[in-house]
Protein backbone atom coordinates (compact mmCIF):
# COMPACT_ATOMS: atom_id res chain seq x y z
CA UNK A 1 0.00 0.00 0.00
CA UNK A 2 1.35 3.70 -0.79
CA UNK A 3 1.37 6.57 1.70
CA UNK A 4 -0.81 8.59 -0.73
CA UNK A 5 -3.81 5.37 -1.05
CA UNK A 6 -6.41 7.35 1.09
CA UNK A 7 -5.27 10.83 0.94
CA UNK A 8 -4.31 11.34 4.52
CA UNK A 9 -0.41 11.82 4.02
CA UNK A 10 -1.54 15.48 2.51
CA UNK A 11 -0.70 17.87 5.59
CA UNK A 12 -4.89 19.40 4.31
CA UNK A 13 -6.00 15.80 5.27
CA UNK A 14 -4.30 15.69 8.58
CA UNK A 15 -5.98 19.11 9.28
CA UNK A 16 -9.54 17.00 8.65
CA UNK A 17 -8.65 14.22 10.97
CA UNK A 18 -11.15 13.93 14.32
CA UNK A 19 -11.78 11.60 17.04
CA UNK A 20 -13.98 8.18 15.59
CA UNK A 21 -11.85 8.62 12.08
CA UNK A 22 -11.49 4.73 11.24
CA UNK A 23 -8.32 5.05 8.55
CA UNK A 24 -8.43 2.25 5.85
CA UNK A 25 -7.08 -2.07 7.20
CA UNK A 26 -3.73 -2.58 5.44
CA UNK A 27 -3.24 -6.71 5.47
CA UNK A 28 0.09 -8.83 5.17
CA UNK A 29 0.64 -12.24 3.94
CA UNK A 30 2.60 -13.87 6.57
CA UNK A 31 4.56 -16.45 4.69
CA UNK A 32 7.18 -18.59 6.48
CA UNK A 33 9.89 -16.29 5.29
CA UNK A 34 7.98 -13.74 7.05
CA UNK A 35 8.48 -15.62 10.15
CA UNK A 36 12.01 -16.29 9.52
CA UNK A 37 13.31 -13.05 8.32
CA UNK A 38 11.95 -10.58 10.91
CA UNK A 39 13.67 -11.93 13.73
CA UNK A 40 17.31 -12.98 12.05
CA UNK A 41 17.39 -9.24 11.33
CA UNK A 42 17.01 -8.33 14.56
CA UNK A 43 18.65 -10.97 16.60
CA UNK A 44 15.78 -12.04 17.86
CA UNK A 45 16.94 -15.80 17.26
CA UNK A 46 14.26 -17.71 20.05
CA UNK A 47 13.62 -20.91 18.25
CA UNK A 48 9.99 -20.60 18.35
CA UNK A 49 10.45 -18.18 15.80
CA UNK A 50 12.00 -20.50 13.20
CA UNK A 51 12.21 -24.47 14.28
CA UNK A 52 8.40 -25.35 13.96
CA UNK A 53 9.20 -28.28 15.59
CA UNK A 54 10.23 -26.15 18.99
CA UNK A 55 7.19 -24.48 18.34
CA UNK A 56 5.26 -27.32 18.82
CA UNK A 57 7.09 -27.96 21.72
CA UNK A 58 5.68 -25.46 22.97
CA UNK A 59 1.81 -26.03 22.15
CA UNK A 60 2.00 -24.10 18.96
CA UNK A 61 0.70 -25.24 15.60
CA UNK A 62 4.00 -24.06 14.06
CA UNK A 63 6.67 -21.11 14.62
CA UNK A 64 5.07 -17.63 14.89
CA UNK A 65 6.12 -14.01 14.32
CA UNK A 66 8.15 -11.84 16.94
CA UNK A 67 6.97 -9.03 18.62
CA UNK A 68 9.09 -6.67 16.84
CA UNK A 69 7.23 -7.55 13.69
CA UNK A 70 3.77 -7.38 15.24
CA UNK A 71 5.43 -4.16 16.56
CA UNK A 72 6.07 -2.39 13.02
CA UNK A 73 2.95 -3.66 11.56
CA UNK A 74 0.88 -1.92 14.51
CA UNK A 75 3.11 1.23 13.61
CA UNK A 76 2.24 0.49 9.65
CA UNK A 77 -1.37 0.36 9.97
CA UNK A 78 -1.41 4.15 10.83
CA UNK A 79 1.82 5.30 9.41
CA UNK A 80 0.87 3.94 5.91
CA UNK A 81 -1.89 6.13 6.05
CA UNK A 82 -0.39 9.25 7.70
CA UNK A 83 2.50 9.61 5.23
CA UNK A 84 6.30 9.61 5.51
CA UNK A 85 6.46 12.65 8.00
CA UNK A 86 4.23 10.57 10.45
CA UNK A 87 6.31 9.15 13.15
CA UNK A 88 5.29 6.72 16.15
CA UNK A 89 6.27 8.65 19.66
CA UNK A 90 4.52 5.84 22.05
CA UNK A 91 2.89 2.49 21.16
CA UNK A 92 1.87 -0.19 23.66
CA UNK A 93 0.58 -3.59 22.49
CA UNK A 94 -0.87 -6.58 24.32
CA UNK A 95 -0.49 -9.80 22.24
CA UNK A 96 -3.69 -12.02 22.47
CA UNK A 97 -3.07 -14.72 19.71
CA UNK A 98 -0.25 -15.82 17.76
CA UNK A 99 0.46 -15.03 14.22
CA UNK A 100 1.62 -17.95 12.05
CA UNK A 101 2.56 -18.42 8.67
CA UNK A 102 -0.41 -19.07 6.34
CA UNK A 103 -1.89 -16.34 7.92
CA UNK A 104 -2.91 -12.93 6.98
CA UNK A 105 -3.04 -10.22 9.32
CA UNK A 106 -5.00 -7.07 8.86
CA UNK A 107 -4.56 -3.78 11.46
CA UNK A 108 -7.10 -1.17 11.68
CA UNK A 109 -6.79 2.15 13.49
CA UNK A 110 -9.39 4.13 14.87
CA UNK A 111 -8.40 7.97 16.08
CA UNK A 112 -8.58 8.88 19.60
CA UNK A 113 -8.04 12.13 20.11
CA UNK A 114 -6.26 14.77 17.60
CA UNK A 115 -4.19 17.70 19.53
CA UNK A 116 -3.07 20.45 17.10
CA UNK A 117 -0.59 22.82 18.35
CA UNK A 118 1.13 25.46 15.48
CA UNK A 119 2.86 23.38 13.21
CA UNK A 120 2.36 19.84 14.88
CA UNK A 121 -0.20 17.45 15.05
CA UNK A 122 -0.81 14.52 17.58
CA UNK A 123 -2.93 11.40 17.49
CA UNK A 124 -3.85 9.02 19.73
CA UNK A 125 -5.09 5.82 17.97
CA UNK A 126 -6.21 2.13 18.94
CA UNK A 127 -4.95 -0.01 16.07
CA UNK A 128 -6.62 -4.01 16.10
CA UNK A 129 -5.05 -6.89 14.45
CA UNK A 130 -6.32 -9.59 13.31
CA UNK A 131 -6.19 -13.02 11.40
CA UNK A 132 -8.80 -15.21 10.29
CA UNK A 133 -9.07 -16.43 13.76
CA UNK A 134 -9.99 -13.32 15.59
CA UNK A 135 -7.81 -10.93 17.92
CA UNK A 136 -4.32 -10.90 17.59
CA UNK A 137 -2.95 -7.71 19.20
CA UNK A 138 -4.74 -4.37 20.66
CA UNK A 139 -2.53 -1.67 20.69
CA UNK A 140 -2.46 2.23 21.82
CA UNK A 141 -0.34 4.70 19.67
CA UNK A 142 0.76 7.88 19.85
CA UNK A 143 1.81 9.50 16.63
CA UNK A 144 3.76 12.47 15.74
CA UNK A 145 3.46 14.80 12.73
CA UNK A 146 5.76 17.77 12.85
CA UNK A 147 5.52 19.76 9.49
CA UNK A 148 8.35 23.08 9.28
CA UNK A 149 7.94 26.02 7.01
Amino acid sequence: MTHGATGLGSYEAWAELQAGTVLPSVTLEVTEQTVILVPVSTWDLFPGHHSPAYARSQGQPDMYLNTIALQGFVDRAITDHLGPDAWVRRRKIAMVDSVYPGDEIRGTATILAVRRGGESVEVDATVEVSTDRGVAVRAESTTHRYRSQ
